[in-house]
C-alpha cells in the first residue's frame, strides 16, 4: 500500500495548535498566529497588509529582516506496506543565476518553539545547498535518514521434538533442526514447548555446553526459557558460534551461528530437498523436512538447494505461479541462478534473488521440471528492514521502537537584506521518502 502524508502547520503558542494544510507559506507576519487568541487576519488589498504578509526588504542596505518561521511536520494518514524510511527534501528547481537572493533556511527539531521573525536557532541550513542527490533529511525521534539493514526477522522460537522413527529431533519453529542466525546486539528466546520430553542446552563448536552470563537458563510457566544476549563478549568468547542440542546429545539440534550484516550476501540459505507421497497419492517436495512450503526470497541473501530426488525431479524456478508447471523452457529462470549436477542426485541449485531482479526476472514459484504440482510460492518481500528510523502508523507492528506515525518539526526562515532582490523569489520544494 502507497503511503500518503498530510501537512500540518504549527503557529499557536504550542505544538497543539496544528492546522492541515496544503503549501507552505513564508511571510514576515504569519496570519494564522492571530487566530488563537482573536481573530485571524484576513488579506485585501490595503496597503498595509502587503506589508503585514510580504518580507520585506529593508531601506538599509546592511540591515536584515527575517520572515516568521514556518514550522510544519509530515503526518501518516495511510500507512506504508511494511515501513517508511529517508524522508528528504530539496529545492524543486535549480538554484537562479542571482547574486542578491534572499537566504532560505531549514531545520529539524523534536521540540517545539512558538515561531519567531527573529534569527531562527533551528532553521540554520541553507536550503540551496541541497539537490536530489544529496537531499536535506528530516528527522523523526531525532535520527535523521536511514541506513537499511536485512535483520534476522526471527528472535523468538518455539523448540518442539518430532521422532520420525530415528529418535527425537529439535524443530524450531516447526522446522527440523534449522540453523539459528544471530546478530550482536539483539536478544533472542527459545522456549521449550517439550519441556517433559526433552532439556535443550547451548553448546559450544566442540560439544561442551556452555557456561556463560550471556546465556540464561529458566522457567517460565513450566516451560524450559533460553535467552541468549548476542552481547559482544559473547561474540568475541564464540567467534565461531554455537550448537544447540539436548542436555545428553548435541546431535539432535541445530548450528547458532553469527550473521554479519555488512557482508553480501549476508547469509546463504540452506534447503535439503526430497520428496514425500501424501496418504491421498499425492507426491510434494519437502524442504528441510517441511512439505510443500511457501517460500519468501530477500535480495542480499543467497539460497542453496540440495535436491536429493533431482535425478527424477530436478527443482527450477517459474517467473510464475499460476501454472505451477515446469514444463516450458520459457517459464524456467536462468540468470541469476546456477545448477550443479543437474538431473542427478547430486543436484545443487544455487539461488541469487539480486541478481535475478538485475536480470528483470521475479521468482514466483518452485517446481519439478519433469512433473506438475510439486512445489509451491514464493514471494519476493523484504520484511525485516531496521535502520536508524522508520516511520509507520503507530500501533502497525513494526520492528523497529523509534518507529512513529510523523515526523519531528521542520523550519523554514528567509532572511532579506537591504541589497537582496525582490518578488517571488522562493522555490518550490520537493519531498521524497523511501518505501520498504
Amino acid at each position: 500500500m502507497a503511503a500518503t502524508f498530510k501537512i500540518i502547520k504549527y503557529t499557536g503558542k504550542d505544538s497543539a495548535f496544528g492546522t492541515p494544510v496544503t503549501s507552505i507559506g513564508l511571510k514576515r507576519v504569519d496570519a494564522a498566529v492571530p487566530a488563537v487568541y482573536g481573530s485571524p487576519i484576513v488579506p485585501s488589498d490595503d496597503k498595509s497588509d502587503v506589508n503585514t504578509y510580504a518580507v520585506y526588504r529593508p531601506d538599509e542596505a546592511d540591515a536584515v529582516a527575517y520572515s516568521y518561521e514556518s514550522i510544519f511536520k509530515l503526518i501518516l494518514t495511510t500507512a506504508p506496506s511494511n515501513q517508511l524510511s529517508n524522508i528528504r527534501i530539496y529545492p524543486a528547481t535549480a538554484k537562479p543565476d542571482d547574486a542578491n537572493l534572499p537566504d532560505i533556511y531549514i531545520g529539524c527539531s523534536q521540540s517545539f518553539s512558538r515561531p519567531t521573525n527573529n534569527l531562527s536557532l533551528i532553521a540554520t541550513n541553507d536550503l540551496w545547498t541541497y539537490t536530489k542527490e544529496n537531499p536535506f533529511l528530516i528527522t523523526v525521534g531525532g535520527e535523521n535518514g536511514q541506513e537499511v539493514d536485512e535483520n534476522v526477522p526471527v528472535i523468538n522460537w518455539n523448540a518442539t521434538v518430532h521422532d520420525l522413527g530415528t529418535g527425537n529431533l529439535i524443530y524450531m519453529n516447526g522446522e527440523r533442526q534449522i540453523g539459528i542466525s544471530i546478530i550482536e546486539g539483539n536478544t533472542y528466546t527459545i522456549i521449550n514447548k517439550a519441556t517433559s520430553l526433552i532439556t535443550i542446552k547451548i553448546y559450544d563448536t566442540s560439544d561442551v555446553i556452555i557456561t556463560n552470563s550471556d546465556i540464561v537458563y529458566s522457567t517460565v510457566s513450566g516451560e524450559q526459557v533460553i535467552t541468549i544476549s548476542a552481547t559482544p563478549t559473547l561474540l568475541a568468547s564464540y567467534p565461531d558460534g554455537f550448537k544447540y542440542g539436548s542436555d545428553t546429545t548435541v546431535t539432535v539440534g541445530g548450528l547458532i551461528t553469527w550473521l554479519d550484516l555488512e557482508e553480501d550476501p549476508v547469509e546463504t540459505v540452506d534447503y535439503e530437498v526430497n520428496l514425500e507421497t501424501l496418504p491421498s497419492g499425492t507426491v510434494v517436495y519437502t524442504l528441510n523436512g517441511v512439505r510443500n512450503p511457501t517460500l519468501n526470497f530477500l535480495e542480499n541473501r543467497k539460497y542453496r538447494f540440495t535436491n536429493l530426488a533431482g535425478a527424477t525431479n530436478p527443482i527450477r524456478f517459474l517467473d510464475n505461479d499460476t501454472n505451477m508447471s515446469a514444463d516450458t523452457e520459457a517459464e524456467i529462470i536462468i540468470d541469476g541462478i546456477t545448477v550443479t549436477g543437474g538431473a542427478t542426485a547430486n543436484e545443487v541449485v544455487l539461488v541469487d534473488p539480486k541478481a535475478v531482479k538485475t536480470a528483470g526476472k521475479a521468482i514466483l514459484s518452485y517446481q519439478s521440471s519433469t512433473n506438475g504440482c510439486y512445489g509451491n510460492k514464493i514471494t519476493n518481500t523484504n520484511t525485516a528492514l531496521i535502520g536508524n528510523y522508520n516511520v509507520c502508523i503507530v500501533g502497525a507492528g513494526t520492528t523497529n521502537p523509534l518507529a512513529a506515525g510523523e515526523t519531528d518539526f521542520i523550519y523554514l526562515q528567509v532572511k532579506v537584506k537591504g541589497t537582496s532582490s525582490v518578488g517571488q523569489l522562493i522555490p518550490d520544494i520537493t519531498i521524497e521518502y523511501d518505501e520498504n
